[in-house]
Formats: structure tokens, sequence, C-alpha cells
């Protein structure tokens, strides 16, 4: 699940560094120094903050099924129709991969009622104050009764960046850019998709991750050649959203209707 994020993150340092650089995501053994300068990300750990089964930000609800439309903007159109009913479905707008589009800021919803004069129905409208280019995606909610949970959790994740290279300002050099870029990637986002499953139905979600700087450290490495790192650890947290759908919910039985008795009992002598 982790490789996701980390393959993800590394894609968006791979702009900040020289062609010549090596990038390896995930856990390593120290290189040998004829693959340096190399740089390593690795997501070192994710975990829900628990304090106890009875804490309010631990709840487990009903699961809510969804459905994404993509939608595809020119750059120029402002206005998109939308089918009936979809305003009161909608939960999020998604303009670029885990960007949100926000209410208010980013966009208006408005139902245009015919008059009298006018004939054909109500007509929905998605209005972007600025016009999307490329495609953007609707979530919206399903109303299917459906077995399972929603669970959502506070959580924190550390990510560790290291260069490594023959002198020690050299690792320094590559570090600086790829902490700057990294930091850049993840206050961009609002939403990480970062596992998903049809059968069953499993997703986990990364919800408003925020990234601060919380450690620095270079040390040399013992060896027959010079060997230097320098690391920094990113300390991400957020929500994260768990949901499991184990399928359509079992039919509950309904008293349609209930006739009122009286019995009396004799007894005898």
């Amino acid at each position: 699940m982790l490789n996701t994020f980390e393959t993800w993150l590394a894609g968006n340092l791979r702009a900040s560094l020289p062609e010549s650089t090596k990038l390896v995501a995930g856990p390593m053994l120290p290189p040998a120094a004829a693959d340096t300068p190399l740089l390593n990300l690795s997501v070192i750990k994710l975990r829900p903050l628990r304090k106890a089964p009875s804490n309010a930000e631990d709840r487990r609800d009903a699961v809510q099924l969804t459905q994404t439309v993509t939608m595809t903007g020119d750059g120029l159109r402002f206005d998109f129709p939308l089918a009936i009913g979809t305003i009161e479905r909608l939960l999020e707008i998604e303009t670029a991969p885990g960007r949100l589009a926000r209410r208010g800021d980013d966009y208006k919803l408005t139902v245009h009622k015919p008059t009298e004069e006018e004939k054909g129905t109500e007509i929905e409208v998605l209005t972007f104050y600025r016009p999307p280019a490329g495609d953007f995606k609707l979530l919206l909610k399903v109303d299917t009764p459906t077995r399972g949970y929603q669970q959502r959790s506070p959580w924190r994740a550390r990510i560790e960046i290291s260069a490594w290279a023959a002198q020690i300002s050299q690792a320094d050099e590559l570090l600086t850019p790829a902490v700057a870029a990294a930091l850049a990637t993840l206050a961009d986002i609002d939403r990480f998709h970062l596992a998903a499953c049809e059968d069953p139905g499993f997703t986990l979600r990364l919800l408003n991750p925020r990234a601060d700087l919380s450690f620095l450290e270079r040390t040399q490495i013992a060896g027959d050649q010079r060997l230097f790192r320098s690391t920094a650890r990113l300390s991400l947290r957020g929500e994260w959203e768990l949901t499991l759908a184990l399928g359509t919910a079992f039919a509950e039985g309904k008293i349609g209707k209930v006739i009122p008795s009286v019995t009396i009992l004799c007894g005898t002598d």
C-alpha cells in the first residue's frame, strides 16, 4: 500500500533532480559509492492515532457507496449542465488528482426553474469561476443500502528522504531541492487514494494531509570509500478514511399491520 504513495511522490520529485541522479523509492540498504549520487525516498510507516476505542475521532459509520462521473473542460467553458438530482448527491469535485474544488471559491451550483412561459424541466448547472482545462471528476453518493462500514481516524506518517554522495556538500545540495519539492507537492493535495480492492469492496483514502519538516541528519558511512548521507524526515498527518463494502444489505422485515385482539381466560371451580 505504501508503495503507491512512494511512487506518486517520487514522480513529483523527479523534476527537481539532475537527469543523471538516481532516484530509488522504498526502503534500501546503503548504496555502493559507484552508484552515487543517489536519492532515496521512503514512507517508513503510516498509522492511525487511536487513543481508545471510545475515541470520538475514531468512529464507524454506515458505508456510503459512491459513483465517479468524469467530465471534460476545454479551458474556455464555464457552465456544465448536470443530470437532474446530481446536486443533492454531490460529495466532491476533483479538478486535478488529489485536488478538490471548493464551493463558493472555485464553483457554484444553481438550479434553473423554467417560468410559466418556458417549457421543459428544471436544469441543474455547475459553474466554475475559472474554466477547467482537461478532465475533472464528480464524486456522487449512491443511495443503495450496503453492508459494511466506513471508518475515519486521525493518522500520522513518517517519510524519509536521503541523499547519498561522495561529498557531504554534494549530498546536502541534492537533498535541499528534493525536500522543497516534497513539501510543495504535499501542500497541494486534499485527498490521496492509497489503496482499493473491488471484491470485497475496500478503499483507503488519506484526507487533508499536512506535512512538516521534523528532522535533519547527516552522517558518514563506514567503508573503503567515502560515502555521506544527508537525511530529512517529514511528518505527515491528517485523517484516513477506510471503507469496507460487503454487498447489498439484507432485506429488512417490516410489520405491515397489527390487529389487536383480546382473549378471555375463564377458570373453573
